[in-house]
């Protein structure tokens, strides 16, 4: 993904924040020890104003054939439509 920009609402009004993942697990023989990632701006946070937001996601091939990344990407926008959707 390159970026995700945002019309309807004032930009500066937009929260970009982080996620953060631990895995205390012993998947795959690893020890006991915590290991955590940092996903860097991985959500938007803003507070819904009264018209409409539109949040366009711009998307880079990552490899394999045409055919693949246009199934990843239409796996992607299924994805969001159902988690927005409810």
């Amino acid at each position: 993904m390159r970026g995700v920009t945002f019309s309807g609402i004032d930009e500066n009004s937009i929260v970009t924040r982080g996620y953060d993942v631990f895995d205390a697990s012993d998947y795959m023989g690893r020890t006991s020890t915590v290991l955590a990632d940092r996903i860097r701006y991985s959500f938007y946070e803003f507070t819904m104003p009264y018209d409409n937001v539109t949040a366009t996601v711009t998307w880079v091939p990552v490899g394999g054939s045409e055919s693949e990344i246009t199934a990843a990407k239409d796996s992607a926008k299924t994805a969001l439509k159902t988690a927005l959707d409810g």
